[in-house]
């Protein structure tokens, strides 16, 4: 099997785009949506090929201090292979090279019923910073998942479990 690459997105990747997104989220995007975000001038995106097929694709949007990923996906098929794994670390390495200024985090927002996504994101040292309730409708909140690249380590704060021995779990406000 070959190996997939990261390449800029394009405007005729936007169907295959189209197909992931609904194969994979309950309420996806359209393609006008796609369309809409990739207007704006610090919004970027970026396809996974894979035997000249998109099999993934994110897109993301530059800001002083971080990049916010607006929506990354891997086709179902292709899931779980570290794909998504390695769409992040396109992200990770951009930051590293980057001369244009101290962005040093990577930010997802996430419904609190993609618990998928919540595993994959956490997997990667993501911590859940804080929740938005309602964000996306009534009882659909949002998490904000962050990666500062100043410190990898996940953040950790001391709890006290029944046996009165301290032990870790990540920290979420």
């Amino acid at each position: 099997m070959s190996e997939s690459t990261i390449r800029w997105l394009r405007q005729s990747d936007l169907e295959q785009i189209v197909e992931i997104e609904e194969q994979t989220f309950p309420h996806p995007w359209d393609m006008q949506d796609f369309e809409i975000c990739l207007r704006k001038k610090n919004a970027f995106g970026v396809v996974q090929i894979l035997d000249e097929k998109v099999i993934g694709y994110m897109i993301f949007q530059c800001t002083s201090k971080s990049y916010n990923i607006l929506s990354i996906a891997v086709d179902p098929k292709h899931q779980k292979c570290g794909n998504g794994r390695k769409m992040i670390e396109y992200v990770k390495n951009k930051i590293r090279a980057s001369t244009e200024g101290p962005k040093n985090q990577i930010i997802l927002i996430v419904s609190d019923q993609n618990l998928v996504c919540h595993k994959f994101l956490k997997s990667l040292d993501f911590v859940a910073t804080k929740i938005n309730k309602d964000y996306f409708g009534p009882d659909h909140d949002a998490y904000h998942f962050v990666m500062d690249m100043r410190d990898q380590k996940k953040i950790k704060v001391k709890k006290k479990g029944r046996t009165g021995k301290v032990k870790d779990v990540d920290k979420m406000e």
